[in-house]
């Protein structure tokens, strides 16, 4: 299954999981899920590598950092979406 596969499909359920969550953290999660399937590793250096964004390597990098730093992503990550 392609990378763009995966993507879709993750997509999709997150968006059913947490419908009220915004589009962005909804992406910025798929993908890092699909970084983390096919590189079989949780580190952001190896998942970045992974993933097609078009993106430099380094701002892919950066933006799961970031992404894995938002307050709201452990709230989603616990389950209490405010």
């Amino acid at each position: 299954m392609s990378a763009y596969q995966l993507y879709d499909t993750w997509f999709r359920r997150i968006r059913e999981l947490w419908p009220q969550e915004r589009v962005t953290r909804q992406r910025n999660l798929a993908w890092m899920l699909v970084g983390m399937y096919l590189s079989r590793s949780v580190h952001p250096d190896k998942i970045a590598s992974k993933v097609p964004l078009g993106t430099r390597w380094r701002s892919t990098v950066q933006r799961f950092r970031r992404f894995l730093q938002n307050r709201h992503f452990l709230w989603c990550a616990a389950g209490t979406v405010p």
